[in-house]
């Protein structure tokens, strides 16, 4: 596929900040919740924390489906930070399976080591859409469920 290309035909790949889309999808998310500037401030660091985590469990199963390499590779996988927390655990776990002196031992070991961190998320994740959800309105609470970020 074609990569889009900014002024002058740069690749806008490269140039991607994960905070200025974290910043673009909190506007995004005050004017759909109809909040002032000041009322989204409050509730900010709680819809992060949301998004955050809902980021974390995304991430490792977008990379378990693209096999775990992110991808095309090339200079933009050679920039990447290296995975931490479950995508760490998920990036040790398909190594054992790929290796052909992995045990069986060795493997459930690290399987359950990921479901166990896969579940702490989880639960952190619950526990963090139900204080933002305490804070809302019925209406903002459904769109907040609507936007994927509450259950």
């Amino acid at each position: 596929g074609q990569r889009q290309r900014g002024q002058g035909g740069q690749n806008m790949r490269g140039n991607f900040d994960p905070a200025q889309m974290q910043q673009r999808m909190m506007e995004r998310m005050q004017e759909q919740l109809g909040m002032s500037a000041t009322e989204m401030k409050a509730i900010q660091p709680l819809l992060t924390k949301v998004m955050d985590l809902r980021r974390d469990l995304q991430g490792s199963q977008m990379r378990g489906m693209m096999g775990g390499r992110g991808g095309r590779g090339g200079a933009d996988q050679q920039n990447a930070p290296a995975p931490t927390g479950l995508a760490k655990i998920q990036g040790e776990l398909r190594a054992l399976t790929e290796s052909t002196s992995a045990t069986s031992a060795q493997i459930k070991t690290k399987l359950t080591e990921y479901r166990k961190a896969r579940e702490a998320i989880q639960q952190d994740l619950t526990a963090a859409q139900s204080k933002l959800v305490a804070v809302l309105s019925v209406k903002q609470e459904a769109i907040c469920v609507i936007s994927g970020y509450c259950q």
